[in-house]
């Protein structure tokens, strides 16, 4: 019996212990890549104009409403031809995705529309309603 109980425990102490660390590693992960902020930077072509905004896991970006910007909203003017929510972005562990928002005014990724969320990188030219974005910069922090 003695010797039973040693072998189990000497067995299922250390795949038990196994397991927690697996368990852990994962969850933190997961916590770690949800938490990580990131950081775009928009510049309008047409003005010239930088905007910048830090967030963590989904921003949406639309018509300024003249009250102070919120966390996770970015305000791309005051122009009509922009939705009050025109397009969303969502971060994930592959990067950092854009959707259209607007029923009314068209989102444009490099000349395409956007009709499904398309993934984002610097680089990007973004027509958002009838303003024409580059995107300066699009980083982990």
């Amino acid at each position: 019996m003695i010797l039973l109980f040693a072998v189990l425990t000497g067995i299922l102490v250390p795949a038990l212990v196994i397991l927690v660390i697996v368990l852990r590693s994962r969850s933190s992960r997961y916590r770690t890549e949800r938490d990580t902020p990131w950081r775009v930077e928009l510049v309008d072509l047409q003005t010239g104009y930088r905007l910048q905004k830090t967030f963590y896991y989904e921003l949406e970006m639309g018509r300024s409403t003249g009250r102070e910007e919120p966390e996770g909203r970015l305000f791309l003017g005051n122009w009509k031809t922009i939705s009050r929510l025109q397009c969303r972005l969502t971060a994930d562990v592959d990067g950092v995705w854009i959707e259209n928002a607007s029923r009314t005014n068209a989102s444009i990724l490099n000349g395409m529309q956007i009709d499904q969320p398309c993934r984002l990188q610097a680089g990007d030219r973004l027509k958002l309603g009838g303003q024409e974005f580059f995107v300066s910069a699009l980083e982990r922090r």
